[in-house]
């Protein structure tokens, strides 16, 4: 299943031994459940942090008439500099009742047009031997980028149990965090990898942060062909060089989307991955 996965996702491309050529890899949309298995050091999704209030923010503009206590937020998501204003509603109705969670994933302020979530329950001890619940909906955004590019990022929206300490101050914090990845193969040396890029901070922008060494976008590498991504060697911030076979390689550039990625050799150094 893994093999037929990736010989349908990815798009070889060869790096010759010219020191200034470069080479660009085209890769596909995919969820979590569509990629190698990741080995738990390596940290491919970031929970980000949403406090939600119950008063309305300035850019929504209607909500469903049996909202009983709703509360709200917004976060930002897309291409930096234009981002969607993505509105997250929560109504947490009785005791020991599963939240409603809204989405905006239109991004047009209207809470009532959107597709319809349904939560799943998460049930966890506490320190004190307390079971609380989490509640999480798969919430799909569909993104256009300047170049024309589709894609459909699902955002993981996640609420927590109202006796869990991240709540103190009655306050009402959700988790949110990206499932989705890019991915596909690529050939240096003459050797072939499977390979994905991680959007860990769920901006939905695959080029990250704009400023600093780490962007926050991770390229995942099978390097040493366990079909599983390793956090050894195998994952590296896209601004970081990177040696295999006494090689050293730097991404050049990455579309929004992540869809494209351009590797070159690199005149910088690197330890080479084992």
């Amino acid at each position: 299943m893994f093999n037929a996965v990736f010989a349908c996702l990815g798009c070889l491309a060869l790096l010759s031994q010219a020191p200034n050529e470069s080479v660009t890899i085209r890769l596909r949309p995919a969820e979590i459940s569509a990629i190698p298995r990741i080995m738990p050091k390596v940290i491919v999704v970031r929970p980000q942090s949403l406090n939600l209030k119950s008063e309305y923010p300035d850019t929504l503009t209607k909500i469903p008439a049996t909202l009983k206590n709703p509360v709200f937020g917004t976060l930002k998501f897309g291409v930096a500099g234009s981002e969607k204003t993505i509105i997250v509603g929560v109504d947490e109705g009785e005791f020991n009742q599963p939240p409603r969670i809204l989405v905006d994933t239109n991004a047009n302020g209207n809470l009532t047009d959107d597709p319809p979530l349904t939560p799943y329950r998460t049930r966890y001890a506490r320190h004190d031997g307390v079971v609380l619940n989490e509640y999480t909906v798969a919430a799909s955004i569909p993104m256009e980028y300047e170049d024309g590019t589709k894609s459909l990022l699902t955002l993981n929206i996640r609420w927590l149990d109202p006796t869990d300490v991240r709540r103190s101050g009655n306050t009402h914090p959700i988790l949110y965090y990206a499932n989705y990845f890019t991915t596909g193969t690529m050939t240096l040396g003459g050797h072939t990898y499977r390979i994905a890029l991680s959007d860990t901070l769920a901006k939905g922008d695959f080029r990250g942060n704009p400023v600093g060494d780490a962007s926050g976008v991770l390229l995942l590498m099978d390097i040493n062909g366990n079909e599983a991504f390793d956090g050894k060697g195998e994952s590296i911030d896209i601004r970081q060089p990177f040696n295999i076979k006494g090689t050293t390689y730097e991404v050049v550039s990455v579309d929004a989307s992540g869809q494209s990625l351009t590797i070159a050799k690199s005149k910088k150094t690197a330890v080479e991955i084992a």
